[in-house]
């Protein structure tokens, strides 16, 4: 038990203090304001599905991103045994994996966010960048 003499606040200090925590944990463990959840709410699936021009640069863009050094390299062909070592160290090096790739859509949703758009065409965008991820 504390005991006033031993707070140089005392129990008022120590009030206000759980009040303050008892807050933070219930606001830490009601749903956030922005989940995709709540943007898609109302909407069909079928509407949901990203389309025409916005569908196309994304993929562009990824393509782009991930794909064209993989495809540069395997073009590029050499007899020498040095040249042979030399083209699979910087395949190795230029590899990007699945977490780089959603490290990427992530860091594009939230760019998208903060710049100020629609949240539905945010999240639209990053389902497509999370799904491009996964092929």
């Amino acid at each position: 038990m504390i005991r006033a003499a031993d707070n140089q606040y005392g129990i008022p200090y120590l009030a206000v203090r759980l009040f303050l925590m008892g807050l933070v944990l219930m606001i830490a463990a009601s749903r956030p304001a922005f989940s995709a959840e709540n943007v898609f709410k109302g909407r069909q699936k079928e509407q949901h599905e990203l389309r025409g021009i916005e569908l196309d640069r994304i993929k562009t863009e990824h393509r782009l991103k991930f794909g064209a050094k993989e495809a540069r390299l395997v073009s590029y062909r050499s007899f020498r045994p040095w040249g042979r070592k030399n083209r699979e160290q910087i395949q190795q090096e230029e590899k990007i994996n699945w977490g780089e790739c959603r490290d990427y859509a992530l860091y594009k949703r939230n760019s998208c966010y903060r710049d100020g758009r629609d949240a539905y065409q945010c999240e639209q965008a990053y389902e497509v960048r999370f799904r491009l991820c996964d092929e």
